[in-house]
């Protein structure tokens, strides 16, 4: 099943990748911390126009077909990133990348979901799939950054080529499930759900550049739904069950696994810790790859052990358990302080990152065990669609709140130390633009704010940096509360109707 695991990679690659990228793409092309931020969400934004109809056509088709299908739009996209002449391009390969991963993360899932069937063999299965999602998140910043940094950042999505490949290659004679065959079913309400929840999600992404551009994704989302909502009415009224499979969520428990799915990747508590590290202390991207080798590793195990924890706890019991661990981890960040070492956020992430390698592992497992192994496909899109979803809404909401939050912060602290209004807010929106320290430091505009172009040779700006962080640290341990809260009661619920925790 080497090439279901790389199918299920291909899409965590090109993401965990491009984090080593983000400084170089943002001195490149001028981009702001919210250009950024934009960048980095729209593979999941773009990846869920296809996502509801690729579980259809995995059902019916089979793995293989989708699997090949989305690795030659893989390339396409990894193609279309390295040779991209402005940010527009940039962004437009992002999206056809993530379709392509989308598709191949799909097959792959609904590969190990058929396959796999007696749960003590599930559970391994679906533990080793997460340490290889912290395997993935260990190597691919590493090479990045060693490319970024040494070379060029456009090399870097030949890494994403060769394990889309290599994903083809691996499963070229291995028997994989037929699908069901049959003649072709309407996708106009997967694609209709697809193009609303991706329309929802640009719409957000878009919150900070005007509400015309903003406005026009919603009136988009709006349309597709009345499309969903009177195709969906035409269909149950001729008596045609609709292609998009919702049958999952008929399984007590499956609801409230969404909505945990949905809080887990609400906030991405790595990214800000390596932006942390980046901008606080000054490490490069390489740099904050390779000082993060331990907490990945940590992640790698914590998926193994959840696997073998969950043939004798149960599935949703050991996530249950590993999301308190989670929230109590991310409340521990609040421990960091102005002397902090690079070794005490490694310390902090490593703490953090088992638990949630358990987690990645056994929330998958649990929500998939509510399907039908003729829906694996299917229940594998509603899996990623919540995990994209959740990642994207999560990364705009905290986003907007944590850099709105630095900038009025350090704003209100320079006027407090007696600069001008104006020069602060100057300072402050450059910060947040991404203009580089030194160059705010240089400008005339600065009128006091800084005595050189280090974080501490600003005024107040490394005290603000940190509160920053902190903040992010409370709103990872508010959403794996309430991510603990969404498996306490799918327990109860599978419970109440006689069913266990496996």
């Amino acid at each position: 099943m080497v090439g279901a695991y790389l199918g299920i990679a291909t899409g965590m690659v090109a993401i965990a990748s491009l984090e080593a990228m983000l400084v170089p793409l943002q001195r490149d092309f001028v981009l702001s911390v919210d250009d950024v931020t934009t960048l980095a969400l729209t593979v999941s934004a773009g990846s869920l126009l296809v996502l509801f109809a690729m579980g259809s056509l995995v059902d019916r088709l089979g793995p293989r077909r989708v699997l090949v299908t989305g690795a030659a739009v893989s390339v396409t996209g990894a193609a279309l990133v390295g040779l991209a002449p402005a940010f527009g391009w940039l962004m437009f390969g992002r999206v056809v990348g993530g379709v392509g991963g989308t598709a191949m993360a799909v097959a792959g899932l609904a590969t190990l979901n058929a396959t796999f069937t007696e749960d003590r063999e599930r559970a391994m299965v679906f533990g080793l799939f997460s340490a290889v999602v912290g395997a993935v998140f260990i190597i691919s910043p590493v090479v990045g950054g060693v490319v970024a940094t040494g070379l060029t950042w456009r090399l870097v999505p030949v890494l994403w080529i060769v394990v889309a490949l290599g994903s083809v290659v691996c499963l070229r004679r291995v028997s994989l499930p037929p699908g069901s065959g049959g003649t072709a079913r309407e996708l106009v309400t997967p694609l209709a759900a697809g193009t609303t929840l991706s329309a929802l999600c640009v719409a957000a992404l878009l919150a900070n550049r005007g509400p015309a551009l903003s406005g026009t994704a919603l009136v988009v989302a709006g349309a597709s739904f009345l499309v969903l909502l009177l195709r969906w009415r035409e269909l149950r009224g001729r008596g045609v069950t609709p292609t998009l499979d919702v049958s999952v969520f008929a399984t007590p428990g499956a609801k409230p696994l969404m909505g945990a799915m949905l809080a887990v990747a609400f906030v991405n508590m790595g990214f800000y810790a390596n932006l942390f590290l980046q901008y606080r202390l000054g490490f490069t991207a390489a740099a904050v790859a390779l000082v993060f080798l331990v907490p990945q590793v940590a992640g790698v195990l914590g998926g193994l052990v959840g696997g073998w924890v969950s043939v004798r706890w149960g599935s949703l019991v050991t996530t249950a358990a590993a999301m308190g661990a989670a929230t109590l981890a991310a409340l521990a960040f609040l421990a960091v302080g102005g002397q902090s070492t690079v070794w005490s956020i490694v310390a902090l992430m490593t703490l953090f990152n088992f638990p949630v390698g358990v987690i990645t592992g056994t929330l998958t497992k649990s929500f998939l065990d509510c399907a039908d192994p003729e829906g694996s496909g299917a229940a594998a899109s509603w899996r990623q669609g919540g995990w994209n979803v959740g990642a994207t809404l999560g990364g705009v909401a905290l986003s907007a709140i944590v850099f709105s939050y630095f900038t009025s912060a350090w704003t209100a602290d320079l006027q407090h130390a007696g600069i001008p209004e104006a020069a602060a807010r100057w300072a402050a929106d450059a910060v947040r633009g991404g203009v580089p320290l030194t160059q705010i430091a240089a400008d005339p505009r600065a009128q006091g704010v800084a005595v050189g172009g280090a974080p501490d040779d600003f005024v107040a700006l490394a005290s603000q940096q940190l509160a920053t962080f902190r903040l992010v640290a409370i709103l990872a341990a508010a959403s794996y509360a309430v991510a603990l809260g969404f498996v306490l009661l799918a327990m109860w619920r599978r419970k109440r109707r006689g069913l266990s925790h496996d």
